[in-house]
């Protein structure tokens, strides 16, 4: 006999209760009863294999679906994003992970919008590089790049409000010491830089 019909007797006593010789091992799904996930080994998908190699009881799954087929939502009562591992979405299965309680997710931003940061600030894609909402609403009003001493400030607080009326320009530019020429020189260059740019906003 080859080997694949002399395994199958060892296994079964049988060579008849198996597919043809050329079946591939993924077609096969998980003997325990209810789960369809793709065979692996021993008769198992991965996760019950895992269970019984750990000597654990063999149990339901939450998600007997195989991965990343049939498009169902996550189980998290009211989220509608595709399941992904143990019946959660990648976003509620990271919850879990991290041992926390499951809640609801923030809504998504609609597509184009950008997505806010830990602070609070938008940022979307520009030519293929991320930048700052804020920066850029201000950097087209100005016509230029922002200079490395500027930064933009909300005037209500609200980080992602970027209306133009609600930003302000700061600079941080002062004057490299207490010399009277110093200062007329850094006041003439300040005076450059912003008249007739900035006053109008």
């Amino acid at each position: 006999m080859c080997n694949p019909h002399y395994r199958r007797i060892l296994q079964t006593g049988s060579t008849m209760s198996y597919k043809p010789i050329g079946y591939r091992r993924g077609r096969k799904t998980c003997s325990y009863e209810g789960c369809e996930r793709p065979h692996s080994a021993h008769g198992y998908c991965q996760r019950h294999e895992q269970l019984r190699r750990q000597g654990k009881e063999l149990r339901p799954l939450l998600d007997t679906t195989p991965r990343g087929k049939g498009g169902k939502p996550c189980l998290f009562s009211g989220c509608d994003r595709k399941r992904n591992a143990f019946g959660l979405c990648s976003a509620h299965r990271n919850q879990q992970r991290k041992g926390q309680e499951l809640r609801e997710l923030e809504p998504r931003s609609p597509r184009g919008d950008g997505f806010l940061n830990r602070d609070g600030y938008r940022s979307k894609s520009r030519n293929g590089k991320r930048v700052f909402e804020h920066r850029y609403v201000m950097e087209n009003f100005l016509g230029r790049e922002l200079l490395p001493d500027e930064n933009v400030h909300h005037i209500n607080g609200v980080r992602d409000d970027n209306r133009l009326e609600n930003l302000e320009l700061w600079s941080t530019f002062q004057p490299p010491g207490q010399r009277i020429e110093d200062k007329l020189e850094w006041a003439h260059e300040i005076i450059k830089r912003y008249e007739g740019t900035y006053t109008d906003l």
